[in-house]
């Protein structure tokens, strides 16, 4: 069986735009997806949970995490050490820990998702702080050959020690177009370039698609890609 999982849902901007169901489920429905089999809420900020609810109303959901599992319905919470496997893949959730006490974003849900040959590393908004955290509890296990970079490339997050232990060999900056925090921070685009990896930012690149085969290097799509004549930029 084929199993979907959910890592954040995107802003809600009013009662009139969410992307939960403006994108997501679009996007699940164009995959032939009729439910969602896990999904995570890494924290309360608006563009990581605007979409929840909306898409949690629009389509069946089986089961919720958040690190706010309060402001969700039947939601629980996601603590350092779960774990759970689906057709062959392996999850381990890795942040934040039961008895963490910190700001919001260091207590995001932070979630390794590995096969044999490929894993990836979701990292909500954690801080400098967490990945100190991170680092101390997990060390090696952090390698990953995708990073989704934290806080979307903020200066309060991807530490040396943090982007020396996970080693990707591809970064992912999740951002908006022209955002007002000007994310990612040049300076932390310079510190992954120091790093033998590839970058993509959803900005310039629209969707980014990986496809993980079993031996080989993993197969990329951008939707910048695939409708170059809905870019004017």
């Amino acid at each position: 069986k084929h199993h979907t999982l959910v890592f954040d849902a995107g802003p809600k901007f009013g009662d009139s735009f969410n992307t939960g169901t403006a994108i997501v489920q679009p996007f699940l429905q164009y995959q032939g997806i009729k439910q969602i089999d896990h999904l995570v809420i890494s924290h309360a900020d608006n563009d990581h949970i605007g979409g929840a609810l909306p898409l949690i109303h629009a389509m069946p959901v089986v089961q919720i995490s958040s690190s706010v599992p309060e402001l969700l319905p039947n939601a629980t919470s996601c603590i350092a050490g779960q774990s759970w496997q689906w057709d062959g893949i392996d999850f381990l959730m890795l942040n934040p820990n039961s008895n963490d006490v910190d700001s919001e974003n260091n207590l995001s849900c932070v979630l390794k998702i590995s096969n044999k040959t490929h894993s990836v590393l979701l990292t909500g908004d954690i801080e400098r702080e967490a990945e100190q955290q991170l680092l101390a509890r997990y060390s090696e296990q952090l390698h990953s050959t995708v990073l989704v970079a934290p806080h979307h490339g903020s200066k309060t997050s991807s530490t040396h020690a943090f982007i020396d232990a996970v080693r990707a060999d591809y970064i992912l900056f999740p951002v908006g177009y022209n955002n007002r925090y000007h994310f990612p921070a040049k300076s932390i685009v310079k510190r992954y370039q120091q790093q033998e990896l590839s970058m993509f930012n959803t900005a310039n690149h629209g969707a980014i698609q990986f496809k993980f085969t079993a031996k080989n290097d993993p197969l990329i799509t951008t939707w910048r890609q695939s409708s170059k004549k809905i870019w004017r930029y």
